[in-house]
This record gives C-alpha cells, sequence and structure tokens, in this order.
C-alpha cells in the first residue's frame, strides 16, 4: 500500500512538472516530506531488495534533488542499496548531494562526528553501490588537505569494514539454512555486500575492480582482533564460489587481512584455492588479488621451518612457487597474453607488491634455494632491466641480490651472472638513496634487510667517486637508525661497513 501510494504521489509529480524547479516551494515541501515519511515505512516494512517500482524511484528522486535536511538524505540514501534499479534510474545524479552529506559527518580536522554515525554509514554505503555497479563518484580533494582526508577514510574504514564483514558472515552461515529463491537471494545479498565491503577499503568511493583497491586498500581496521577461525566462514565460501571469478577475487582481497594460512584444517584448501587463482588461465584481476592475499602473508609463508605440515611445506616449495610468477607473467607460462593483460614492462605497484614478497622469502635459506631454481631472480633481473628508479625496487632488488649470494653462492651467483657490475653499482647507489628519500628505515622489514644491501655487491668494483657517494648516503642512514635505538645489530652492521668504505 505504501508503495502504491508511493507511485500516486509520483504521478502528481510528473503531472504538475517535469522539472522539480517549477514547483512551488510549499508544493514541493509537502510532497517531499509524503516522500520522506513513506520511504522510511517502507524500510522498516520491505524485505530487502524489493523489484524496481517508479513511484518509490520518483520520490526517492524528489527527496535527494530537493531536500537540505541530512537526516531525509540519510534515510534515502539507506534505501539505494536495497532496490533493483530501472536501467534508466540516473540515480547517479544525486551522487553529489549523498557524498556532500557523508563528508558534512566529519569536522574540519576529518573526525566523525558523535552524532554522525548512521548519517555516515547511510550515505557511505549508498556511495559504495553506487561505485560498486560502474558510477564515478567526483572526490572533493581540492576542500581538505590530505592529513584530513586520510583521516576521513580511515574513521570510516574503522566504522563501515568490521560491520560489513559480520553482516557478510551472518549471511553466509545462514545460506546452508535456506533453499530455492531464498537461498538465490541471500547468494545475491552475500555478493553484493561483500563488493560494498571491498570498495569501502580504499581512500575514497572508488569501484572495487580498481587496481588502487587491489594493491593499496586496507582490509583491516584499528582494534582489529580478528584469527584465523574468524575467516573459516570465509574461506568456505572462497572455495564454494569456484564459478565466480568476480566474488572469489573479492574474497581473496578480504582473505588478505587474516596474513597466513588460515586454521591448521583449512590450510592445503586454502592454499590450493590461492595457487588455482594465480594460474595464467585465470582473468587479471583475480591473479592479483590471489598475490595481494599472499603478500599480506608473506611473514608467515617466510618462516617455512615453523610450517609443521610437511604436505604444505611441500606445496609452497614444488607449486606455490611457481605459481606466483604466472600470476604476474601470465603470457610467460602460457605463450600468450589475455585480453585484460596489459603489456607493461614495469608496473609500480604490482611489482612492488611481488618485489616485497621476495625479500621476505629470501630471508629464509630454503626459500632462497626454490627462488633460484623457479627462475624468480631472472624475472627480478627483468625488473632490474626496466627499473623505475624513484620507486623503492632499488632497494628491495638489492636486498634480494644480496641474500641470494650470501644463501646460494652457486646456484645464485650463476643467476646472478646477467647483472653487469657497472649495473650492480647503479644498483646499490640507488638502494641507499631509496632508504633516505622513502624513507625506509622506519619500516622493519627494510630495517632487517640493510645487512643484505651490505652484501648485494663487491665494493672493489667501484670507483673512489662512487664510493664516496655510497660513503655518504650509508652514513646518514646509519645516523638515522642510530635514533632509532632499538636495531642494534642491524646499526652494527652497516657501521662496520661504513668504516671499510671510508678505509677503502
Amino acid at each position: 500500500m505504501a508503495v502504491a501510494f508511493m507511485s500516486k504521489a509520483s504521478k502528481v509529480i510528473r503531472e504538475n512538472s517535469k522539472d522539480l524547479r517549477t514547483l512551488g516551494t510549499n508544493f514541493c515541501s509537502f510532497l517531499r516530506g509524503i516522500s520522506v515519511s513513506i520511504l522510511r515505512l517502507v524500510q522498516r516494512l520491505c524485505n530487502p531488495r524489493p523489484s524496481s517500482d517508479s513511484g518509490m524511484e520518483s520520490a526517492m528522486h524528489l527527496v535527494l534533488a530537493t531536500s537540505t535536511d541530512p537526516d531525509d538524505i540519510a534515510s534515502t540514501a539507506s534505501l539505494i542499496p536495497t532496490i533493483l534499479w530501472s536501467p534508466n534510474s540516473n540515480i547517479g545524479l544525486h551522487c553529489w548531494r549523498l557524498r556532500d552529506t557523508f563528508l558534512a559527518c566529519f569536522d574540519a580536522e576529518g573526525r566523525l562526528r558523535l552524532s554522525a554515525g548512521d548519517r555516515a554509514v547511510a550515505c557511505g554505503q549508498a556511495l559504495n553501490f553506487l561505485c560498486m555497479i560502474g558510477l564515478p563518484i567526483r572526490d572533493d580533494s581540492n576542500t581538505r588537505t590530505a592529513f584530513q582526508q586520510l583521516r576521513i577514510w580511515h574513521q570510516w574504514r574503522s566504522v563501515i569494514l568490521p560491520r560489513s564483514f559480520d553482516e557478510c558472515k551472518a549471511l553466509a552461515c545462514k545460506l546452508s539454512t535456506l533453499s530455492g529463491r531464498e537461498k538465490e537471494r541471500c547468494r545475491a545479498d552475500i555478493r553484493t555486500t561483500l563488493r560494498m565491503m571491498i570498495a569501502a577499503a580504499g581512500d575514497g568511493f572508488i569501484s572495487p575492480d580498481h587496481d588502487s583497491i587491489i594493491w593499496r586498500g586496507h582490509f583491516t581496521w584499528t582494534g582489529d582482533s580478528r584469527t584465523p577461525a574468524d575467516f573459516t566462514w570465509l574461506v568456505d565460501y572462497l572455495v564454494s564460489c569456484s564459478y565466480d571469478h568476480t566474488i572469489m577475487g573479492d574474497a581473496l582481497l578480504a582473505l588478505s587481512a587474516m596474513k597466513g594460512l588460515g586454521t591448521r584444517a583449512q590450510e592445503s584448501v586454502y592454499l590450493r584455492t590461492l595457487i588455482s587463482a594465480m594460474n595464467s588461465s585465470s582473468p587479471r584481476r583475480l591473479r592479483y588479488a590471489a598475490l595481494r592475499a599472499v603478500l599480506d602473508s608473506r611473514l608467515a609463508l617466510a618462516d617455512i621451518d615453523a610450517i609443521q605440515d610437511e604436505n604444505i611445506r611441500q606445496i609452497l616449495l614444488t607449486e606455490f612457487s611457481p605459481a606466483l610468477l604466472t600470476a604476474i607473467r601470465p603470457g610467460h607460462a602460457a605463450g600468450h597474453w589475455e585480453d585484460d593483460e596489459p603489456v607493461v614492462n614495469f608496473d609500480y605497484w604490482r611489482d612492488d607488491a611481488y618485489l616485497r614478497l621476495m625479500v621476505a622469502l629470501t630471508s629464509n635459506k630454503e626459500w632462497c634455494n626454490r627462488l633460484v631454481a623457479d627462475q624468480h631472480i631472472e624475472h627480478c633481473i627483468y625488473i632490474l632491466n626496466n627499473l623505475d628508479e624513484n620507486s623503492p625496487a632499488p632497494f628491495h632488488l638489492a636486498a634480494i641480490f644480496g641474500r641470494v649470494r650470501s644463501s646460494s653462492p652457486d646456484a645464485g651467483g650463476a643467476a646472478l651472472e646477467a647483472v653487469s657490475a657497472d649495473q650492480f653499482l647503479v644498483l646499490v647507489k640507488l638502494a641507499w638513496q631509496a632508504a633516505l628519500d622513502l624513507k625506509l628505515y622506519n619500516e622493519a622489514e627494510c630495517i632487517a634487510a640493510f645487512p643484505a644491501i651490505v652484501e648485494c655487491a663487491k665494493q672493489e668494483d667501484f670507483s673512489t667517486a662512487d664510493l664516496e657517494e655510497i660513503r655518504k648516503n650509508v652514513g646518514l642512514v646509519m645516523e638515522k637508525l642510530k635514533r632509532r635505538n632499538n636495531c642494534s645489530e642491524i646499526t652494527s652492521s652497516i657501521q662496520d661497513y661504513y668504516t671499510r668504505l671510508t678505509r677503502t
């Protein structure tokens, strides 16, 4: 009945004027008040995702186009993800109002206002939904400082991510109790909720399929205390959705927050799903989502000696290692490039993820030997030959080469013969410069890699002028580390290197 009345109200609007701006102020306010009341009633009474209805759509358009009451806008926004929109609905016309209402929930310093949490959730989820269906949302980067924007998105994620994760979990656990149309509706709701959660992981309102979500999305939040057991439902859901590459990609991105292979009972099935997702026949986004999940698990994977299950250890060394290369080089394995795979010699974020993973894995001697055997060093040399000198890549490559040279002197040394003395010189100079310019001396994994940088190249291959430049930067890094006062062993190693450079 409410929807029917809304349809009649909509008809009155259309018959009186095709342009809302020509309506009298009093008449417009009267209709808007009716629309808001009915929308709130529908919100309470309707099942999720009622069928598309022109009356409801028109009423929502009316509120969003004319209302200045943030609560009315938020009430309308909360319905946007719950209905099936008609193809010509043009709901994207109101993105700016939803965005402005969302941003008004945060004060001048970017902090969420105490009374605005529900409004932020309603408008934010509506905007995430619109991003999910492909509508671009213009940002307001010119009106706030970078710090204010980062604080807004950080607080937004801390509100919406745990809420969305719990909602997905509740729906997934409910799925097994349903059948027929109810089960299909529940599947659709899980898919939508998970996609919106992935869209909320970025610094801004961004499509969940955008590369920035894959490589720079934040899938944890302040106070996130989840354990592997909290992800068991998501691993089960991932495995059950092998027919849907989009939702598999979303699930893998969400699972990156697990930072490991999950519970003991699920390690094997999750690892094999990761390997399958990185196969050369998988779509680009799925391969990259799997690589992101692996990247965030790198510290657990690097400590292969601590993995008790021998079967898991063997899968990692014999199947997982080669799969890492196909994840970023499918054409190399399959002899062709997929249609969605741009040929890029150096992809900043993808290659940064790969190299950080390699730095972690090469900290273990057994991994070093396997990575050399599986031609990862050859791929690192390929990256070296197409290097972005302003990226962290020189530092990571120098650390990888240094660890390989120390752990696998024969096989690693043979693989590194393809790198000339001049390339080693340039790499070492860039590595120490990157440590300063990018403040890598503040990152624990990079601090642990400094001794490997020292081992990267033979200093007798350097000229006096080159040694002086390197020595200066080594000294500056050493001073930065001394101020931290919590890495004396590393600092001592660099001090010894600095002394050797001075005596040369």
